[in-house]
């Protein structure tokens, strides 16, 4: 535990988990899936993840990576607002990082339609427009730079290089 951070990686889109996996392992951190609106179980189980890190003297953290669209966006907000409000996970910080607007320049795909059946689209357009994008619109290698840069800006990289050099001395 000598990092800093403890570091979970949130990703909406099951079908990119292969995608992202080697990159958050690479850095022995925790990859889930959170297809749709967080669970209760889901949120009791990062809770108390966040405790124990806490307790261990770490600050926990969750990088998102999810659809810039209505659902996608309200989805991460709306987890937010409990974990913080019903679950008291104030010592926790949450990060968007992907898809955001500044991100669309790098994306492989056209945007897609707003579907007007979803209750958040008027809001949606109001706070951001009508531009939407899914997940999977990053070319894979773009979205694995993507979750390799915001895990290491939460990162002590000279302890990892540490550890392996003292894992290699070992094997050794």
């Amino acid at each position: 535990h000598r990092q800093e951070y403890y570091i979970e990686v949130w990703i909406e889109k099951a079908a990119l988990f292969h995608i992202v996996r080697p990159v958050v392992e690479k850095y022995c951190r925790r990859l889930l899936c959170c297809k749709g609106y967080n669970s209760v179980t889901f949120q009791a189980d990062f809770y108390n993840r966040a405790a124990e890190a806490l307790q261990y003297g770490q600050k926990p953290v969750v990088l998102y990576f999810g659809d810039w669209d209505p659902s996608g966006v309200d989805m991460f907000n709306a987890g937010i607002q409990t974990m913080i409000e019903e679950l008291g996970l104030v010592q926790t910080d949450f990060y968007r990082c992907g898809i955001n607007p500044e991100h669309f320049h790098l994306l492989q795909a056209d945007p897609v339609p707003l579907k007007p059946s979803d209750s958040r689209t008027k809001k949606f357009i109001k706070k951001h427009g009508t531009t939407a994008y899914e997940l999977d619109a990053f070319h894979p290698k773009d979205l694995q730079y993507l979750v390799e840069e915001s895990i290491q800006a939460f990162t002590d990289l000279e302890a990892i290089a540490d550890d392996l050099y003292q894992e290699e001395n070992d094997l050794d």
